[in-house]
């Protein structure tokens, strides 16, 4: 099939037995460990560079870490929207928004139970350490139960970027619309990412000039911050490249040509938005996460023999809920050794780090196991508590259904 040529305009359902994409559950797995390393150990990896005269190196490397959001963002546009522009599965509005409330809601609520916990605890002994954490209070739990949240103090510092997957989700049914009106002309995919692009230089221009860039929570220690509906909204726009990218590639089928010369590009984009932030690194991002999803979806790639190993399978499955609670389970674990570690400093992060980061895996596993397993679809490794070994058997045919 030529390069950027839509797949015919009906395509054949789906068979029931069909399997799903589990390169991109690795791509998940990726795009966890990447958010959870920025959480946990980049701040101190960053503190060695800049101590040895590598600034640059140190931007790099935040960076890098922080770009497994962009990764997420990517495969949501490529999850979300392939089934429906490649008409495989018909648009209904009502049960995508309740699929959608079904897969997000309950594991969230779960988490924010957890985390409003974890910081209520200080207020019966406070440490050195409680200072840094969010302050609890019954009204702050309410105002986040929705998930949206336009200006409290978040109770994990990863969340914020759920809003942004909200916003696109909301947006979902007029970009379906839309394409779909066009008959997924590729001019309309190429306007919309010219928009997406453009947007995002002028949001990212605005952010920057009025100091509301918010770098949120490095290391894992630092609080939260407040983000309000101007922020949110232009943030929205600075990563909308990276759901357009998504959008592009869940209707269009690419060569793995295209893939690398994509990789190619987002990487120099990336080294080069360093030193210009005008660019806007995080459309670099996109760019080098397009081209590997491109790769890793021909099955024949070594990256997607890869991609689909158990391990990684089985971690990308758990995302979501590892994404949820590993902050919240950092708040704990930091402020239990807090009562007995007068400081921070190399015992203090031998601690927190070696405990906490199993500890998040653990309460990672038993959200997944307990409440979010039962609300997701097309699962390969639902039945699995602990990590498999050896090859991810495709699912029963009960359950083979594509994840929207």
């Amino acid at each position: 099939m030529p390069v950027g040529t839509p797949p015919p305009a009906v395509e054949p359902p789906v068979a029931p037995g069909s399997p799903r994409f589990l390169q991109l559950d690795g791509l998940r797995a990726v795009a966890i460990i990447l958010v959870v390393a920025h959480h946990s150990l980049t701040s101190s990896g960053a503190r060695v560079l800049r101590s040895v005269q590598l600034p640059k190196a140190a931007e790099l490397l935040e960076f890098s870490t922080r770009s497994g959001v962009e990764l997420f963002f990517v495969l949501s546009g490529v999850v979300l929207l392939r089934p429906y522009l490649r008409r495989t599965r018909p648009f209904r509005a009502g049960t995508y928004l309740r699929r959608r409330a079904e897969r997000l809601w309950p594991p969230y609520v779960v988490t924010l139970l957890f985390a409003s916990a974890v910081l209520a605890l200080p207020r019966w002994h406070p440490t050195w350490y409680s200072d840094v954490l969010p302050r609890f209070s019954p009204g702050g739990m309410l105002v986040q139960a929705g998930i949206v949240n336009l200006g409290w103090p978040s109770y994990s510092g990863a969340w914020w970027s759920l809003n942004l997957e909200l916003f696109f989700y909301l947006l979902v049914p007029l970009l379906v619309a839309g394409f779909l009106a066009l008959r997924s002309r590729p001019s309309g995919f190429a306007a919309f990412g010219g928009l997406a692009v453009v947007g995002s230089l002028v949001a990212s221009e605005w952010l920057s000039s009025s100091g509301d860039l918010v770098q949120t929570a490095a290391g894992g220690e630092t609080g939260p911050s407040v983000l309000g509906a101007g922020q949110i909204t232009a943030l929205f726009f600075v990563f909308l490249p990276c759901f357009a990218i998504g959008a592009a590639l869940a209707r269009f089928s690419f060569t793995p040509r295209i893939g690398r010369i994509l990789i190619v590009v987002g990487s120099a984009h990336c080294v080069v938005g360093l030193f210009a932030p005008a660019l806007n690194i995080h459309l670099g991002f996109g760019l080098l996460y397009g081209g590997i999803v491109i790769v890793a979806l021909d099955s024949g790639s070594r990256l997607a023999k890869r991609l689909s190993g158990s391990q990684l399978v089985w971690l990308g499955e758990r995302s979501y809920s590892l994404f949820l609670v590993h902050f919240p389970v950092f708040y704990l674990v930091n402020y239990l050794t807090s009562l007995v570690v007068p400081r921070r400093g190399p015992a203090y992060f031998v601690v927190t780090r070696g405990v906490g980061l199993p500890a998040a895996l653990l309460a990672a596993m038993a959200v997944f196991w307990l409440v979010e397993r039962r609300f997701a679809r097309g699962l390969t490794t639902a039945d699995r508590f602990w990590p498999p070994i050896g090859a991810v058997r495709q699912p029963s045919p009960a359950l083979r259904r594509n994840p929207s």
